[in-house]
């Protein structure tokens, strides 16, 4: 069935089954006709599949339900209105059911259900943004796992793996964890034992970019280099797969990922040619990220522009070489993103690139040898010297 076929029969979803021997469970399969947000926590693919027993009775439907809902991308605003609403009211009734699943079934029958309705449950928690959605899919897809060995279903187990630690991932950027950061990094790396870039192309390139983004996220908390480098070694692994051409607005969130891990390596080796890496793939990442399309993308590119070339112009000062064309660079780039965040009324964002444009223009005074007043150029406390990131998450968590 085609994008034809969908919009000649008016239909949102595709679904089909199949029934292995002993003829006693149904695997249903879904396509929308309207593609995913992809990457995002709890995106179904072709391969996931829903395990019903034969007949089943009204006890699955509910989540039969929660599931479609979650699965579909409605085109119309009153059919994304009803979803929005009627997905939770669904996962609410389902979730006693899915966590006291009948004994009858056998453990790859309940791991198939756990992780679709966890796939329901992120979906949810990504459209209300709700931590406690995302903290119970979290425990769904564990209680999936734990149902699942590497050696019987590899496939299954890494890809629950890595639905695993998109939602933590997800529940990170809230609450900014340690130990929910490290437990998806552990859920990335333990995907990528099984996923691989020849059979697994997409899932394989989806892992590495956000095992590079929540590595980044625990090196700015340790400081760590080999880490850094770790994490650029896997956003480079992920533009093996995505290009400008094939997935260009995934191809620009790795690149923004990987110039603000160039910048932070950069600085902590004091390498030029590092740090102008990191300016390359974030002008490379504007390509794609505009701002008619992608304002507040393009601004946080346009940040990491900023940042990369401001730490670059440090590093020439230092070797007492030429620095005032990066600054100058940089207070534009920091210009530009600052225009947006103001016109969107992102009040903390506008802060942070304020204060890095703040940095610039006191660099440029003072190399032009004017008086730099304390604020724009003085270390404090609450103005830390290195640019701040006005990062956008990257990969659509």
């Amino acid at each position: 069935m085609g994008p034809r076929d969908f919009e000649k029969n008016g239909a949102d979803l595709m679904i089909w089954g199949e029934i292995p021997p002993p003829a006693t469970t149904i695997y249903l399969r879904f396509i929308s006709a309207l593609p995913c947000e992809e990457d995002r926590p709890g995106t179904f693919n072709a391969s996931q599949a829903l395990a019903l027993p034969l007949g089943f009775g009204p006890e699955f439907t509910d989540l039969l339900v929660a599931v479609i809902l979650a699965v579909t991308m409605p085109g119309a605003d009153g059919k994304a209105l009803t979803r929005l609403n009627l997905l939770p009211k669904k996962i609410d009734k389902t979730l006693p059911f899915v966590r006291a699943l009948p004994p009858d079934l056998t453990s790859s029958e309940r791991a198939h259900i756990r992780i679709c309705f966890g796939n329901a449950l992120a979906t949810a928690g990504w459209l209300h943004k709700s931590s406690d959605l995302d903290q119970t899919a979290a425990q769904i897809y564990q209680e999936a796992l734990g149902e699942l060995t590497r050696a019987e279903d590899p496939a299954e187990w890494a890809m629950a793996q890595k639905h695993l630690g998109s939602v933590l991932q997800v529940l990170v950027e809230r609450s900014e964890g340690a130990e929910i950061l490290e437990a998806s990094i552990n859920a990335f790396s333990a995907a990528l034992k099984v996923l691989n870039k020849l059979e697994f192309p997409l899932e394989w390139a989806s892992a590495q970019n956000r095992l590079g983004q929540s590595l980044y996220r625990l090196d700015r908390r340790t400081e760590d280099v080999e880490m850094t480098k770790h994490s650029l070694s896997a956003f480079q692994a992920a533009l093996q797969v995505y290009s400008k051409t094939n997935k260009p607005e995934i191809w620009a969130d790795v690149m923004n990922n990987f110039a603000q891990a160039a910048q932070v390596l950069g600085e902590q080796l004091r390498n030029t040619e590092v740090l102008e890496k990191a300016a390359d793939a974030c002008r490379q990442a504007l390509s794609v990220r505009t701002k008619g399309k992608s304002p507040r993308g393009w601004a946080a590119t346009q940040n990491n522009l900023g940042a990369a070339l401001f730490l670059l112009a440090k590093q020439l000062l230092m070797g007492k070489k030429a620095a005032e064309e990066p600054l100058r660079q940089a207070a534009d780039a920091f210009r530009k993103a600052l225009d947006v965040y103001t016109g969107l009324n992102a009040e903390n964002l506008a802060r942070i690139t304020g204060r890095n444009l703040s940095r610039v223009e006191g660099a440029l005074d003072k190399l032009r040898g004017k008086p730099v007043p304390r604020l724009h150029w003085e270390n404090e406390a609450a103005k830390p010297e290195a640019p701040e990131s006005t990062a956008d998450g990257g990969g659509q968590t």
